[in-house]
């Protein structure tokens, strides 16, 4: 065991829901993605890489609605990334950006490539094949290290959930906000539905990113923040 760099992930072996769910509430305050439940004895305990079953399953907050991650943001896709392997063909990712109306700039929070079926990922690339941008607009407020293939007209809003928010060195959304020169990006973000009923200008702001990030259970007490350059993505393990 190396200690702030590798340990042991802790165990348990809860009898009920409840139990569960405590346990759930304790991985997340310390920080972790959320638990591994597994099955214990016989044949079905057996890991099967790349195999979908019920005997190894994962439990993250972002499931939940009782955790601060739970809350949706509505955000706009400015970028693309071009697909690879099956997603030859489409775009395989998606840089997506609030919107600051102080400044009037789109502000990058998260790439996404996740909560995508092979049918809408198609239906996203039609939509914005014809959406496609030279350069990006002047009002993108984006990273190097963050550059799409494609620059997308802000033209949608997406309804996305993720595990959590952290500060990011990358990000530029509520810049400056909770840490010097950095922002705050979403963990794990997953894709839920259009938005038809928002305009891009009608979309999440960095001073609301900014209070989720605050309000989420995974603060601690005295405000202490994660980076997403030394944040561990240690998993607990429910026996």
């Amino acid at each position: 065991m190396l200690p702030a760099e590798f340990d042991f992930a802790k165990a348990s072996d809860p009898t009920d829901e409840d139990a569960i769910a405590d346990w759930l509430q304790q991985a997340i305050k310390g920080n972790c993605e959320g638990l591994m439940v597994k099955t214990l004895y016989g044949a079905s305990a057996t890991y099967e890489p790349s195999v979908r079953s019920l005997n190894w399953l994962k439990l993250k907050k972002d499931y939940l609605d009782d955790f601060g991650g739970a809350d949706s943001l509505d955000l706009v896709p400015i970028g693309a990334y071009r697909g690879k392997g099956k997603r030859t063909g489409v775009f395989g990712a998606y840089l997506l950006a609030c919107y600051n109306p102080e400044l009037d700039m789109f502000q990058s929070v998260c790439k996404i490539g996740t909560g995508f079926s092979d049918e809408a990922l198609k239906q996203h690339y039609e939509f914005f094949k014809d959406r496609k941008l030279a350069q990006a607009e002047s009002n993108y407020n984006v990273t190097k290290s963050l550059i799409p293939d494609v620059w997308l007209e802000a033209c949608q809003v997406w309804e996305i959930k993720c595990a959590d928010l952290s500060v990011s060195p990358v990000h530029t959304s509520a810049f400056n906000a909770k840490a010097d020169g950095k922002g705050i990006g979403l963990r794990f973000p997953r894709f839920l539905r259009i938005r038809d009923d928002k305009s891009p200008e009608d979309s999440t702001s960095p001073d609301q990113i900014a209070e989720m990030y605050d309000a989420q259970a995974s603060v601690g007490k005295d405000g202490a923040m994660r980076s997403e350059e030394h944040t561990s993505e240690l998993q607990s393990l429910a026996g």
